[in-house]
């Protein structure tokens, strides 16, 4: 089972007196945004493009959005990732001293990608994100 997991509570968006600051989208602007779901992965690769500048002028935006489909990653600041399949390996905690054998938590169709802000294991290989750049993983696979 290939999978790109997300585990999140959801908190409503704007919720401080901080909101003031962003301009509210019109009805218009929220129903094309809720119809966006419906389009491709590609699609909405290039509509969080064309929005990701605008909001993260505003300050740090680093952030993990998924539909299910896909994982987008935006690294204002940093962000981390690491890919993980078949034959998984024992990974050793950065900030613990256990190890953990992946092979005996997943299955040989299980490919995972994990996006952290720092790095969580001593012996795998993370992928440091430029500021700025947007990565998109489907089905645990980055997107060329």
């Amino acid at each position: 089972m290939n999978r790109t997991a997300v585990k999140s509570t959801w908190t409503p968006l704007l919720v401080s007196p901080a909101a003031n600051r962003f301009p509210r989208a019109s009805t218009a602007t929220a129903l094309a945004w809720s119809d966006t779901w419906s389009k491709s992965v590609e699609e909405l690769t290039k509509t969080i493009a064309e929005l990701v500048p605008r909001i993260a002028k505003h300050g740090t935006f680093n952030f993990l959005l998924s539909n299910g489909q896909a994982l987008w990653a935006h690294a204002s600041t940093k962000l981390h990732y690491v890919l993980r399949q078949h034959p998984f390996t024992e990974v050793r905690l950065k900030d613990e001293n256990i190890t953990v054998n992946l092979a005996e938590l997943n299955g040989p169709e299980d490919r995972l990608a994990i996006v952290v802000t720092e790095p969580l294991t001593t012996n795998e290989n993370w992928v440091a994100m430029a500021p700025g750049e947007i990565k998109v993983f489907v089905d645990g696979s980055p997107l060329p």
